[in-house]
């Protein structure tokens, strides 16, 4: 079996969806070959809606320890717990025209049956405050979103556009996604 070739060390790569067991698997997978394979480093066009929280921590943690020069870049949307895995890069990048998006800790449809009773709520409601303290301390270790923004959290949705993003160093810097001419864009 041959081996796959060498890739340059500058690689192209786009992810768009949500953060599960599926697309963390794609995602350490495709990190791993890169890697092997000689990339040094990536600029990654990253798009999420988000996903559930303890994956958006894994994958949080994997970005942190990556041995390689990441750029992350929104060129759309990234939000709920994408903006976890998005933050963790070293270099972040926002279109003029992206925004992010932060909110509480939800459960889905069906999480919580008819006829649950007020003590059988309680573990769910533990759950929730301990993740919504886990996400809300790596935003805090990240960024310098002001107070009444936080404020805003506690009661809903908290959008930011790209300037605002770059404000509370979310971002570094407003600028594009481009595929230099000659490179291939890999699809994760």
């Amino acid at each position: 079996m041959a081996a796959n070739p060498p890739l340059p060390a500058v690689v192209y790569a786009s992810f768009a969806g949500t953060i599960d067991q599926q697309s963390l698997s794609r995602l350490f997978a495709n990190f791993a070959a890169a890697m092997q394979r000689g990339a040094t480093t990536v600029h990654l066009l990253f798009q999420s809606t988000g996903g559930t929280i303890d994956d958006g921590i894994a994958l949080y943690n994997f970005i942190r320890a990556l041995p390689i020069s990441l750029h992350v870049y929104n060129s759309g949307a990234v939000q709920s717990v994408g903006v976890l895995a998005y933050i963790a890069a070293r270099h972040r990048h926002v279109s003029a025209q992206g925004s992010f998006m932060i909110h509480k800790t939800g459960v889905g449809a069906g999480a919580v049956p008819t006829g649950t009773t007020a003590d059988q709520i309680k573990p769910i409601q533990a759950s929730l405050l301990a993740d919504d303290a886990r996400v809300e301390a790596i935003l805090k270790a990240h960024t310098t979103i002001p107070a009444q923004m936080w404020a805003q959290h506690e009661r809903g949705n908290v959008a930011f556009n790209a300037q605002e993003a770059v404000n509370f160093g979310i971002a570094e810097d407003i600028s594009e996604f481009v595929v230099p001419p000659g490179n291939q864009l890999f699809n994760i």
